[in-house]
């Protein structure tokens, strides 16, 4: 009978990380999570890709929060004005202070959609519709309006409207926010499906309307009455919060009923959001209206709220192709307002993106490293190279779990200047190890990589 013994080898096995921002994948069981991406990250962008720093601050100070009351609409009106809906008041932004406008609507709840048309900013939440031209608040229509207008949109020199109370999508004359009767200018269309279902959002898309139910996509083609023709394009997929409705360098991002999709016009929408699919399977589906989105040119911004109460910001950066998230401030609405980001909260604190003292937390988990059972491990080294700015800080730790917790500290580094770190793991024949970075500050981390050493088993 031979017995195995161990004897030592003087080859290394050197695995390096080389594509540190590579975002967050957490639609694969752990081991089979591509190399570079993360298992859980938290506060991390590619900004200095393929390095990773922390996401911007957010100022808090810059802008006052808005009135007492529950946030119903925030965005900009006219291209020039930043404005919000709180309660039954409209409220715009000047030489930074909100001002009240006047009321808006008799309810005081629910959440508001607005359009610019003409000279007007149209208001419409599900059973009033109203105009705003700089100084006064009007109803729209001369003979009752537009019926149950609720997600509004401006296309060919018309307004259009659709409703969660009914199959149609409805046009007002050619420049007349008033006339939504007129024969042949004004009109309407019935979307029909075989699933019974009414309208889950609207839009103007690269030329065409695009009307959303649930689980079904439209798309009206044509620039006026007697051309218009609508085209169902999916029966499959579907937009569940119109709120969730952004496009971002030619492409329309929107939520569907199972994940996030991707529209580029003409062909059918791709889901994109496998990497996320943790926030998706615990997405609170009857707070779908809850659900906000925008962007800042480049990312696509996106509040889930949770089945556990949270709200969890996810980040896609399209340039990479690429998931991120940030933290679970409940934010309610985002808007781009000249060239910058901002986004408004369920309590009405406003916040600008990119700016401030901010000292933002942050935390990537690697994906867990395995080797094979054949050999009998040695971690050897764990490397980290990061810029660290003055007052920033970060941990490095170790867990030889796939999941979980079970992490034991190697290093600390508190000092700013470029940290090169080289610590002795103490993990020996360990199945598998996952490397924890956790800090504060401004910390660009530019390396990540580590060391083996083994054994191999032979026979006598």
């Amino acid at each position: 009978m031979r017995k195995s013994i161990w004897r030592d080898v003087s080859a290394k096995k050197r695995y390096i990380e080389t594509k540190t921002g590579g975002g967050l994948h957490t639609g694969l069981p752990p081991a089979e999570i591509p190399e570079g991406m993360a298992m859980e990250m938290e506060n991390l962008h590619s900004r200095a890709y393929p390095h990773l720093s922390p996401r911007p601050p957010r100022d808090t100070a810059a802008i006052p929060a808005l009135p007492g009351g529950e946030v119903r609409y925030f965005g900009v009106i006219f291209g020039t004005t930043l404005a919000a809906v709180v309660g039954k008041h409209l409220y715009t932004l000047s030489k930074g202070n909100w001002t009240d406008a006047g009321a808006l609507f008799t309810a005081s709840s629910g959440r508001v959609y607005a359009a610019d048309f003409m000279d007007w900013a149209v208001f419409a939440d599900g059973a009033e519709c109203k105009k705003y031209n700089g100084t006064s608040i009007k109803p729209v229509g001369t003979s009752g309006g537009p019926e149950n207008a609720k997600f509004l949109a401006n296309h060919a020199w018309h307004l259009f409207c659709a409703s969660d109370k009914d199959k149609y999508l409805r046009y007002c004359a050619v420049e007349k926010v008033d006339d939504w009767s007129a024969p042949g200018d004004a009109g309407q269309e019935l979307v029909e499906t075989t699933r019974e279902a009414y309208a889950g959002g609207l839009t103007a898309f690269d030329g065409n309307i695009l009307y959303f139910k649930e689980n079904a996509m439209f798309e009206l083609y044509g620039t006026d009455p007697v051309n218009f023709s609508l085209l169902c394009m999916s029966r499959d997929i579907g937009c569940i919060s119109q709120a969730s409705l952004t496009e971002v360098r030619g492409y329309l991002y929107f939520v569907g009923r199972d994940g996030v999709y991707r529209y580029g016009g003409g062909i059918i929408p791709r889901s994109i959001s496998y990497p996320i699919q943790k926030y998706i399977d615990g997405l609170d589906r009857d707070k779908a209206e809850k659900i906000a989105a925008g962007s800042d040119g480049e990312r696509y911004y996106l509040a889930l709220p949770q089945t556990d109460g949270s709200t969890r910001i996810c980040v896609y950066d399209t340039r990479l192709g690429e998931w991120f998230t940030e933290d679970t401030t409940p934010f309610f609405a985002f808007a781009f307002f000249e060239g910058q980001l901002y986004a408004v909260d369920t309590g009405g604190t406003v916040y600008v993106f990119g700016s401030g003292n901010e000292q933002v937390s942050w935390c990537r988990i690697s994906r867990p490293y395995t080797f094979e059972n054949s050999l009998r491990q040695n971690w050897h080294r764990v490397f980290v190279s990061a810029e660290v700015e003055e007052g920033a800080q970060f941990t490095v730790a170790l867990s030889p779990w796939k999941s979980g917790e079970g992490f034991r500290t190697v290093a600390t580094v508190t000092e700013s200047g470029t940290a090169a770190i080289s610590v002795p793991p103490q993990l020996q024949d360990a199945p598998q190890m996952r490397i924890k970075l956790e800090g504060t500050g401004n910390v660009t981390i530019s390396a990540l990589e580590f060391e083996l050493r083994a054994r191999k088993r032979s026979y006598l």
